[in-house]
């Protein structure tokens, strides 16, 4: 007899059971629904929405950014929260705030900026204190 997910619709061998609804799923599918929930436990402790503009629509479209990159143990995703202890993951949570991909996106274009501004600043400073060669803009960009 082929098992036949209620999800995809696909014929597979292994089938994994729900224990509450009785529905079975492929384990692609079982997996996929399971880090969707861990996902939405992750977003829920963290407020449910991008800290800077409040989207929500979509689960996908919420990531967490580490404030202090130094600080980051590990990147909050799904597979890692799986084989992680839940309070664990609140620790790490605790370092992130909930962004959306285009607030993340304009953190991070910030982040650039500043950096950038701080190693045109160094060469320049280099600059003015080596008078034996020529300043190159290039070397600040690269």
């Amino acid at each position: 007899m082929s098992n036949i997910c209620s999800r995809c619709g696909e014929t597979c061998d292994a089938v994994k059971l729900s224990s509450k609804t009785g529905v079975k799923y492929c384990l692609s599918c079982y997996t996929t629904i399971r880090r969707e929930k861990i996902k939405q436990k992750c977003v829920d402790y963290k407020g449910g929405k991008c800290q800077i503009c409040g989207y929500k629509k979509s689960l996908r479209g919420l990531i967490f950014h580490h404030r202090d990159p130094s600080q980051k143990d590990f990147g909050i995703r799904a597979t890692k929260a799986a084989a992680t202890s839940w309070d664990v993951v609140k620790q790490e949570l605790d370092k992130c705030d909930l962004l959306c991909s285009n607030c993340h996106a304009e953190v991070h274009d910030e982040l650039d900026k500043e950096a950038l501004k701080e190693n045109i600043l160094k060469e320049k400073e280099k600059r003015d204190n080596d008078t034996t060669s020529g300043y190159n803009l290039w070397s600040v960009l690269g």
